[in-house]
């Protein structure tokens, strides 16, 4: 997780796909150990409705937590993707979500045999299995395309009967998404199998991430890419000198070739003089105990921080920005 012990709070909040509860939160609350897990019980179905809600939770559990994370099921990741939340989250999991809801009413509108002229003129079509059409609903669809620009993990059963592989695909390219697809998987992950592989996506993605999270450094950069510290992986003096002289010439103060020793800003271990003491992204960062300037709510106007994201996409893209 991103956060220690009294530093940043972290909330997950669980939206549920149709017939679920809030209560399913339940379940996430061993897959996020030291987060606030919280179920969301929308009391409406329509995604500028059901949208309004969840960007009221998210707001106000914003203002209460360092790190909102959404956890959505189904027509609730659809409900969020509408929810105009992308500036208040840091990251999300999406399960078997409805990513093309234009293409499903369509094919409910074929297998009712309902033309979108009649549904234009009756307004709301009831269906022979119970579902209600709406010419609202659909028009909203098409006026208003997935609002989604968050790092998202996207899991997938390959047996699910409401989105086809494709559309996901495509969904996942489009947002930058990290797609997982589980072979036999159905729409509804809910067999024995099926939710041991959920968690298992879930804890293997949040182990990768604090392990990734560990080499970036607390104003973004990636310390893996950094000279000083390659340098001092393969004890390459050549290269400690060459960092050395640049580092001299950019500071205008002599730095040797001996000081350039450093395993990484935020773990253990060597650091240069300038890393462990005359940083002031590094101790601003260790003062507020946060992990990196992304979590901190003044990142976006911070002109410390800014002497690096402002020119650094890598940097921004790490720090969640």
């Amino acid at each position: 997780m991103e956060q220690g012990i009294d530093a940043v709070k972290t909330a997950v909040l669980y939206v549920h796909g149709k017939g679920g509860s809030a209560g399913e939160s339940e379940h996430y609350k061993t897959l996020f150990p030291g987060a606030a897990v919280f179920g969301l019980d929308y009391k409406t179905f329509t995604p500028w409705e059901t949208g309004e809600e969840i960007r009221l939770a998210v707001e106000k559990l914003a203002g209460e937590y360092d790190i909102v994370i959404p956890v959505a099921n189904s027509i609730g990741a659809f409900f969020c993707m509408n929810a105009h939340i992308c500036g208040m989250v840091r990251r999300a999991y999406f399960i078997s979500p409805i990513v093309d809801m234009e293409k499903l009413i369509l094919g409910m509108m074929r297998m009712e045999g309902v033309t979108e002229e009649e549904l234009e003129a009756a307004g709301v079509i009831r269906t022979s299995y119970g579902e209600e059409l709406s010419w609202n609903y659909l028009s909203y669809v098409r006026d208003n395309p997935p609002d989604w620009d968050v790092p998202t993990q996207i899991l997938y059963g390959s047996e699910d009967a409401l989105t086809t592989l494709e559309a996901v695909n495509d969904f996942a390219r489009a947002h930058k998404c990290v797609l997982t697809v589980m072979e036999g998987g159905e729409h509804w992950f809910h067999t024995e199998e099926q939710m041991r592989f959920l968690d298992g996506w879930i804890r293997k993605n949040e182990e990768e991430r604090g392990r990734n999270m560990k080499m970036i450094a607390y104003c973004g950069l990636n310390c893996e890419a950094c000279e000083a510290r390659i340098a001092t992986v393969n004890d390459d003096n050549n290269l400690r000198q060459k960092v050395a002289k640049l580092w001299s010439e950019l500071n205008n103060v002599e730095i040797t070739p001996e000081m350039i020793n450093c395993d990484g800003c935020r773990v253990d271990g060597r650091k240069t003089v300038y890393c462990e003491s005359l940083c002031p992204i590094r101790q601003c960062a260790l003062t507020k105990n946060y992990e990196t300037c992304g979590d901190c709510a003044e990142l976006k106007g911070c002109k410390k921080a800014g002497m690096v994201i402002g020119n650094n996409e890598e940097a921004r893209k790490n720090l969640g920005l």
